[in-house]
């Protein structure tokens, strides 16, 4: 009776634990890790398919060299390029020593794996090879119900429109870059490609707290976003609480009166001011975001049509739409909750996995 049960490989399939976070491997022959690389998806006795593998191989190494590794920190030369290394196989035998500090390649090598692993999921997401398609499909409808007046004005909404919101700004997220995807994926154990919800999105900045919940209000109505297509795990809403905020409105109408967006804002930060003890705000834990960063935030999933020679594809895709008022994208874009220094500690959290310095639990 076979006892043995490799800790890692159980940890990896069955606990939970990223594969980005095994500290060695566990091949002892080339044939074994062919074997391996077949079934991860890519056949080696196919020419075309060597190529694919050492493209990625060749990504992954300028990934590293410029947006991962730290100044000081080089790579091998005899794992640096193609012709050094040989047979990309044998990166995989590297990273099965147990012990880096007696042996470099091990380090090195589990190290480009780790890139290369995350490279050939964002290089086969469904986004590289329909970039156009997508974003013509879910930016259209938004950009369509945005306008500017003569004056230069910008609108959600044209004048006939009984919702009409004013917008100070009006951006678009045309696509996250493959770097940033990869750095992503290496950042957050829990992130593969195909979960990365924000690789697009469009951002809404409105004068007015109560005109940033006017844009979620609108986009529903005119059908711009279908609310059964929102990812409910993903939602965040840290701009203003919504109970307070259904809470003031519901007794603006029953006065029936009139009010202008000074006066209902003005209502809203006195509601807030005093019972802030039961605020109900939507947090989504981000490791590498400010707590400071306030934002009306959801993913929306959009179904993408697009017609081939041989078939009809037909697939949702998500992206991101972010709320906020002026004066709050103005502070959001400033000090550590800019986007600059997210980046940073994301950048932060990639390296040291990608460098083993994030391991398995003690068994």
């Amino acid at each position: 009776m076979n006892l043995e049960f490799p800790s890692q490989m159980m940890k990896t399939i069955i606990g939970g634990y990223s594969t980005i976070d095994v500290p060695h491997l566990d091949f002892h022959s080339l044939e074994e890790v062919g074997e391996f690389i077949k079934t991860y998806g890519y056949d080696l006795s196919q020419p075309e398919e060597v190529e694919a593998v050492w493209s990625i191989y060749e990504q992954s190494i300028l990934l590293l060299q410029k947006y991962i590794l730290d100044p000081h920190e080089k790579i091998p030369d005899v794992l640096l390029t193609r012709q050094s290394v040989e047979d990309i196989r044998r990166l995989f035998l590297y990273a099965s020593t147990k012990d880096h500090k007696k042996n470099p390649m091990q380090l090195w090598s589990c190290a480009i794996l780790r890139v290369m692993h995350c490279v050939a999921h964002v290089d086969n997401d469904l986004f590289f090879n329909y970039t156009n398609e997508i974003q013509n499909q879910i930016f259209g409808p938004f950009q369509s119900q945005v306008v500017t007046d003569e004056g230069g004005n910008l609108f959600l909404g044209t004048k006939q429109n009984f919702d009409q919101v004013p917008l100070m700004k009006f951006e678009l997220k045309a696509f996250k870059e493959r770097h940033s995807m990869v750095i992503k994926t290496l950042s957050k154990p829990e992130s593969v490609a195909m979960e990365i919800f924000d690789k697009m999105g469009v951002r809404f900045v409105t004068s007015h707290i109560f005109d940033a919940f006017r844009v979620v209000r609108y986009l529903r109505r005119e059908n711009i976003i279908n609310f059964a297509n929102i990812v409910p795990h993903q939602s965040k809403n840290t701009l203003y609480p919504a109970n307070i905020f259904l809470e003031v409105i519901d007794k603006l109408n029953k006065t029936k009166k009139i009010y202008d967006v000074e006066q209902i804002d003005k209502t809203l930060s006195a509601e807030y001011d005093l019972n802030k003890d039961r605020a109900e705000f939507k947090e989504k834990f981000n490791p590498f975001s400010d707590s400071d960063y306030k934002a009306i935030k959801f993913i929306s999933r959009h179904l993408i049509k697009i017609k081939t020679q041989s078939n009809n594809l037909r697939f949702f895709y998500p992206y991101e739409i972010q709320v906020m008022d002026y004066q709050t994208y103005i502070n959001n874009m400033s000090g550590t909750t800019s986007h600059a220094e997210y980046k940073q500690r994301q950048r932060k959290a990639a390296h040291d996995r990608v460098m083993g310095e994030i391991f398995f639990a003690p068994n």
